[in-house]
């Protein structure tokens, strides 16, 4: 869904009254949001998977005025042992580990007083080396090239003129090389590199970049302060099932091994690279559990309800395109609602299933009295 339908959508539903409806239905699922950075508001060329310092901000506030923000650890507890937990309970994490999170987020959440989760690619931490999505996004917007010959990777050739054109060859080469096995994608990789004439071992030396990873310290500092836990995203931030399996549970092994011995307990919490379906599998799942983890999670977009699966929990990203309503409207499980309402071609419940038209109905006037009794929603 692109930016513009998704505030067009987020908007729509709230104005029916829909976004609202949405949050009681779903007051007693498990929200868990994924973050990645949180960058300065004046900060130029930034992934779209880093929020800005205002919008985090706003965000945060959002969530002390409507939701109980946990610790991870409880909402995973309590899912296991099957304790209810408070309506609208939320969870916070932040995959990759990047410094900003330290830098930026952490101040904000400790004025919040709100516990978050990091999941780390233990790999790359004190290398002054960014992973390899943020490499790309490097390459595409710092290079002085105009056009990008991708015909011998039967993908064309690209125009890299405007701001625009960057994004559109970012976002159509970073899914392409997410498709491809591990070792295919790092050697192409190196060879739009080298198109592209910017050398890869100048992207992120600057520790004040904002894909610049988290220091070891930065961690046992945060870790020492209790507010911030710490779960493992892999080694090298590998997409699993895009390796051998040797490797992969290799990166799942030394991954925990590293971070146990750093901070010196046990770590219990795993979070798939990219977390897609077809990113991790039955075997990917079997052996996270064999490590000692109690759970790991995926980013499939939904709210997380009875029945679940413990390798396979839900969480919900979170982007900078996003607007206020969209925010709402995705918390509120609306989103998601929305997406198997259109693959269904049709109508669907509150639990995702198939409801009548009269039933339609029914959920429209209730909506209606929720909507009487409730507060106005805050505008975008």
């Amino acid at each position: 869904m692109g930016t513009f339908s998704k505030k067009w959508t987020a908007r729509l539903m709230s104005s029916f009254g829909i976004a609202r409806l949405m949050r009681q239905l779903h007051r007693h699922r498990i929200a868990v949001l994924m973050y990645h950075g949180v960058v300065r508001d004046d900060e130029k060329h930034v992934p779209p998977w880093m929020v800005t310092e205002s919008q985090f901000r706003w965000q945060m506030t959002y969530l002390a005025q409507h939701h109980r923000v946990l610790p991870l650890s409880q909402v995973v507890e309590s899912l296991l042992e099957g304790r209810p937990l408070p309506p609208h309970s939320v969870a916070l994490t932040f995959d990759d580990g990047f410094r900003n999170n330290y830098t930026i987020a952490y101040p904000i959440l400790k004025e919040f007083g709100f516990p978050a989760t990091i999941f780390l690619v233990t790999g790359y931490l004190d290398t002054g080396q960014a992973l390899w999505p943020d490499v790309l996004f490097q390459l595409i917007h710092r290079t002085k090239i105009e056009y990008l010959d991708l015909s011998d990777f039967g993908d064309g050739t690209h125009r890299l003129k405007t701001p625009r054109d960057r994004w559109i060859v970012f976002s159509e080469t970073i899914e392409y090389l997410k498709n491809l096995p591990a070792q295919e994608k790092n050697r192409r990789l190196r060879e739009i590199s080298r198109r592209l004439q910017v050398d890869l071992e100048t992207i992120v030396r600057d520790e004040h970049d904002a894909c610049a990873l988290l220091r070891w310290s930065e961690i046992q500092a945060m870790a020492s302060e209790g507010l911030i836990s710490f779960g493992v995203h892999t080694d090298t931030h590998e997409i699993l099932t895009r390796l051998p399996f040797d490797e992969a549970r290799r990166e799942i092994m030394v991954s925990k091994q590293k971070l146990e011995q750093r901070l010196g307990e046990p770590v219990r919490f795993f979070a798939y690279p990219n977390g897609r379906p077809g990113d991790f599998n039955e075997a990917i799942k079997r052996a996270v559990k064999e490590q000692g983890f109690v759970c790991a999670f995926a980013s499939t977009g939904g709210l997380i309800d009875r029945p679940f699966d413990p390798f396979a929990l839900e969480r919900l990203g979170v982007s900078r395109d996003m607007s206020r309503s969209y925010f709402k409207f995705k918390l509120s499980g609306g989103v998601a609602w929305f997406e198997r309402w259109l693959k269904e071609g049709g109508k669907v419940n509150g639990q995702g299933q198939p409801i009548t038209a009269r039933a339609s109905q029914g959920c429209l006037r209730v909506d209606v009295e929720f909507v009487k009794r409730g507060t106005p929603e805050t505008g975008d």
